[in-house]
């Protein structure tokens, strides 16, 4: 049975405001990058909501993993230039969530391999 203890607890508060501090970076790195205005204050603080938001459900769901920004996505869209044309940031986007799911799938599919006699 896990324990929680205050040691426990100002670690992962310090974890928390890590990542908080991150997003914020990634946010206006991104922007910057993108050649769009700053991000304004509400627009942060919905950001960092919805980054707590779901790392409280990754959390009842067991995932152990807390949800952030990647830093390492900035630098790809820097790398990239994806920002460039409205259209071309689109149809990356579609094939990158595709892409994904099929992954989801056949990773689900291929679980199954070592239990078919």
């Amino acid at each position: 049975m896990p324990t929680v203890s205050f040691a426990s607890y100002i670690a992962m508060m310090a974890a928390t405001f890590t990542s908080i501090i991150e997003s914020v970076g990634d946010y206006y790195a991104c922007a910057r990058i993108s050649c769009a205005p700053p991000p304004p204050t509400h627009a942060i603080n919905r950001g960092i909501a919805i980054e707590g938001f779901g790392s409280i459900i990754t959390g009842f769901v067991g995932s152990g993993g807390a949800m952030t920004s990647f830093s390492e996505n900035v630098g790809a869209i820097a790398f990239t230039k994806v920002f460039l044309t409205k259209h071309l940031t689109e149809i990356i986007f579609t094939e990158n969530n595709i892409i994904q799911i099929f992954h989801v799938i056949v990773v689900n599919i291929q679980e199954h391999f070592p239990s078919i006699p």
